[in-house]
């Protein structure tokens, strides 16, 4: 038996070996892919000239909503479309960007991205919220994203026909996604139509709801609605350049 051990040795080194190199082809694929879907996503973004006004701030968004991109992508449940930087018409001349609208067979998620860190305060009516960065004993203010939301669904329900589908606010959920580099522990909220949640939290947050609620929509009715959106998620440079020079997200 003795003269087999050298042979057992050299084998199972073989395997692990094999398994070590099969591990790294598998993860450079991985991310080889990762890669290209990112590569697709910023391309189907159109991302915006470096010239426009806040570029980098704005930059630092989209690599946020690829994140939220691929919970929904990969991870939600249910039968839905989804819709990435909607601008839905405020009046003839003005128009609201709403980060990501989900037509879900449980009802409309929409969904407002904020990939900033530091501590985050503030209360609910409120107007402004504040971003508290310790290091640099930096405070900046922002505009409440819970009114902010509140205003894109405004703008929502004015653009589609809730009654023609037996929809009501109830059916409408407002998730406000913080990044993970941001302490949101004062402002957190778990409302039923309510959420300000971290990236991390977001594809429990989703399916938590998909799985406590009744479906109310078919499959036909979500094509309908997502016509109407799909409509506002294609719009001209000039409308997404124009809508940054004038942000009134106010009223």
């Amino acid at each position: 038996m003795e003269q087999y051990d050298g042979i057992i040795v050299i084998l199972m080194a073989i395997a692990i070996l094999s398994v070590t190199v099969f591990g790294l082809i598998d993860s450079i694929k991985n991310f080889d892919k990762r890669k290209e879907e990112y590569k697709r996503y910023i391309e189907n973004k159109k991302t915006l000239p470096k010239e426009t006004p806040n570029y980098y701030n704005l930059y630092k968004g989209i690599v946020a909503e690829f994140e939220v991109y691929k919970i929904i992508h990969r991870k939600l449940f249910g039968e839905y479309r989804f819709f990435n930087s909607v601008y839905l018409p405020k009046n003839e001349k003005e128009v609201t960007e709403t980060d990501f609208i989900i037509i879900h067979e449980n009802g409309i998620f929409v969904l407002e991205i904020k990939n900033i860190y530091g501590n985050i305060y503030g209360e609910i009516e409120s107007d402004n919220w504040i971003q508290r960065i310790e290091e640099q004993n930096k405070i900046v203010n922002m505009y409440n994203p819970i009114k902010q939301n509140k205003n894109h669904i405004k703008y929502l329900k004015q653009n589609i026909n809730m009654d023609n589908y037996n929809l009501s606010d109830e059916n409408i959920y407002s998730i406000i996604v913080f990044g993970d580099n941001s302490n949101i522990e004062s402002v957190k909220l778990n409302e039923s139509n309510l959420k300000v949640i971290n990236v991390n939290e977001l594809e429990d947050t989703l399916n938590d709801i998909i799985n406590n609620n009744l479906n109310i929509l078919d499959r036909s009715q979500i094509d309908e609605i997502s016509s109407v959106i799909e409509e506002y998620s294609e719009v001209d440079e000039s409308v997404k350049v124009n809508h940054i020079n004038t942000i009134t997200e106010y009223s």
